[in-house]
């Protein structure tokens, strides 16, 4: 069920410190299940002229996994595209993703994550592999695609960089979605069933 994001700070703006040219961002943590490997692969499916530049925030506490993510990016030629920032606070995720073309939510297995309701409330769009946990989150106000088809992400992100509108009209949609969430919207429907229980 939908979560409401955790209160944003406020005024949330691009990051001082942000790229000038068109970048994505992935939130989390090197682990195998995140699918970071499917970017990379993404990448080099597009032209070397079309390709944003992608920031990953999160650790690498899995090390063989992390080494073999650096060799494939570098590869496939794209680990001029890629900038690993690793552990990075909240406020400035937040910021990072305001300014960005899009959050790409690349995990093949996820539990319910504030990632990307985050970046839908902060303006975001939202490009994410096609597992429930991210349908439950984001509904229709993303994009989604085959974790085992790169392309797939590929072409979402030459739309989102071929045509402004389509990132604006992403952001009023996934603004619009988290807007009635809140806070207590997981716990209630739990005390409900516990108090019929009880009943």
């Amino acid at each position: 069920m939908p979560v409401a994001p955790p209160p944003l700070p406020a005024n949330v703006g691009r990051d001082a410190g942000a790229p000038d040219e068109p970048y994505a961002v992935v939130v989390g943590d090197l682990f195998r299940y995140k699918g970071v490997e499917v970017v990379s692969r993404a990448l080099a499916a597009m032209e070397p002229a079309e390709r944003p530049l992608v920031l990953v925030c999160g650790r690498r506490p899995d090390p063989s996994y992390a080494a073999r993510l650096d060799r494939e990016i570098a590869a496939r030629g794209v680990g001029d595209r890629v900038r690993f920032l690793g552990s990075v606070e909240r406020d400035r995720v937040l910021r990072l993703l305001a300014g960005s073309l899009a959050c790409i939510a690349p995990s093949r297995f996820e539990n319910k994550s504030y990632v990307p309701i985050e970046a839908m409330a902060v303006g975001a769009p939202v490009v994410a592999a096609d597992i429930p946990a991210t349908h439950e989150s984001c509904g229709d106000a993303a994009r989604y695609f085959d974790p085992d088809r790169p392309g797939e992400l590929a072409e979402h992100l030459r739309a989102l960089l071929d045509d402004p509108t389509a990132g604006r009209r992403m952001a009023e949609a996934g603004r619009a979605r988290v807007a009635p969430m809140r806070p207590t919207d997981a716990a209630e429907p739990i005390l409900e069933g516990l108090e019929e229980l009880v009943r």
